[in-house]
């Protein structure tokens, strides 16, 4: 699963799934599905050292190993 912050923008968006996509091939995975969920309300907050983030990006990518 991927969270990323709201503002990022689709092209960095895609050039992180696709790193992450050849780290588990590099680990021998295929990445078979992957499912957006858009920008979601979180329940609570996520402290990062910029703040705090309530709504994210949400990703989830399934893999074969």
């Amino acid at each position: 699963m991927l969270m990323l912050k709201p503002h990022v923008r689709k092209e960095a968006l895609m050039d992180l799934v696709a790193r992450v996509g050849k780290h588990v091939y590099s680990r021998n995975g295929v990445v078979t599905d992957i499912k957006s969920f858009g920008t979601v309300q979180l329940g609570y907050g996520i402290k990062k050292l910029d703040g705090r983030h309530y709504q994210v990006n949400m990703l989830l990518l399934w893999n074969l190993v």
